[in-house]
């Protein structure tokens, strides 16, 4: 069963983007921002098994998805895409927790993959953010 939840396991959330990206060092950015409250993970699971997850941080009034990662074995299964629609369908949510109205969200795709996803989900290109996509919520 799919689900989905703001993440409390951070080192578990650290691990997999590490996973995902090969990455075999630890700056500590990422944990330290998430356990200061200024971006959240926001995850999805089949039972209690990690899927993948996003960062979404804000700033005037808008959602940024700074990361988006699922594990390598289940890509290209749609679930970066149902993970970020989970984001755009509850921005009350992210409202709640950043404690302010949000009305925009933003993502920069890294690769093909990533801006094919974004642009169906009807985010389009800006005018002045280099690479940074936009989408009304």
């Amino acid at each position: 069963m799919i689900k989905y939840k703001i993440t409390k396991d951070f080192k578990q959330v650290e691990k997999a983007r590490k996973e995902v990206y090969n990455i075999n060092y630890d700056s500590g950015y990422y944990m330290n921002l998430l356990k200061e409250g200024k971006i959240v993970a926001l995850s999805i699971y089949d039972t209690d098994f990690l899927i993948g997850s996003c960062y979404v941080s804000n700033s005037c009034d808008t959602l940024y998805i700074e990361q988006i990662f699922i594990k390598k074995p289940l890509q290209k299964q749609g679930y970066g895409t149902k993970l970020l629609k989970c984001v755009i369908d509850n921005k009350e949510l992210f409202e709640n927790y950043f404690k302010t109205d949000i009305s925009m969200s933003r993502f920069e795709p890294t690769d093909e993959a990533s801006y094919a996803l974004v642009k169906k989900m009807g985010y389009r290109k800006t005018n002045g953010v280099l690479g940074t996509m936009k989408k009304n919520i």
